[in-house]
């Protein structure tokens, strides 16, 4: 029988409270409240869909979600799927609890073999819609999103965007960071002495800066770099 689906959502009330404004434009993204709770709706939910589909959509949705709410405002907290509902044409509603409640963010892997749904048709939304730039685009927000921000991903981060761009160069020309800040953020980032145990390389096998970034500094700048990045690739947020 055909059923149309929804997603509760939980999380702190300060960040649901942000979702309808955020994404209430797009039919494949949109969270609605009522009676004080929030529900993720989309296109990509199936009639036919049954409930592990579901799941499995709702959660790449999710991923993207947190990953442009934190772009958007930097102390966002993720949110997460509570229960699942099904309301059949004649009304009657059912709600599906999770069996584990503990949320395993779907990987890079996912996201590339599930492209029709994983990424919210992310190829539509930017200029240049080749799907690998779209995969890539999508990394870097996951990442950002729903991944500590430490050095470690930091790195990562850079490598991602470094990798589709792979001329350097274009950041600094566009103005999407500074060749000063990038070189300290990377010099940082493999420096054992300066990032510990989360540096790229064994300690005194790369050379520390003078002064090395302060994690909460390059958190800034990371933030604001991924921003303008993805301006620059069309996908402004």
């Amino acid at each position: 029988m055909d059923k149309k689906w929804s997603v509760r959502l939980i999380g702190e009330r300060f960040d649901l409270e942000d979702l309808p404004r955020w994404f209430n434009s797009n039919d494949e993204i949109n969270v609605t409240t009522e009676t004080g709770n929030f529900f993720l709706n989309s296109d990509t939910f199936k009639h036919d869909d049954d409930y592990n589909t579901i799941v499995q959509k709702a959660e790449a949705i999710i991923i993207f979600i947190n990953g442009i709410s934190r772009i958007k405002r930097n102390n966002f907290k993720p949110i997460f799927t509570w229960s699942v509902i099904s309301t059949d044409h004649d009304g009657a509603q059912s709600t599906w609890m999770p069996l584990n409640m503990n949320l395993v963010v779907r990987d890079k892997v996912y996201l590339e073999t599930d492209r029709g749904t994983s990424v919210c048709s992310l190829s539509e939304l930017i200029k240049n819609n080749e799907e690998t730039t779209a995969l890539i685009i999508s990394e870097v927000i996951r990442l950002w999103g729903n991944e500590p921000h430490n050095w470690s991903n930091f790195y990562k981060i850079i490598e991602t965007i470094t990798k589709n761009d792979s001329r350097k160069e274009i950041l600094f020309k566009e103005g999407i960071i500074t060749r000063e800040k990038y070189n300290l953020l990377r010099q940082t980032a493999n420096s054992y002495e300066a990032s510990g145990n989360q540096a790229r390389h064994a300690k005194g096998a790369h050379k520390t800066p003078p002064k090395p970034m302060q994690l909460h500094e390059a958190e800034q700048i990371m933030h604001s770099m991924i921003k303008s990045w993805l301006d620059y690739k069309g996908f402004s947020i």
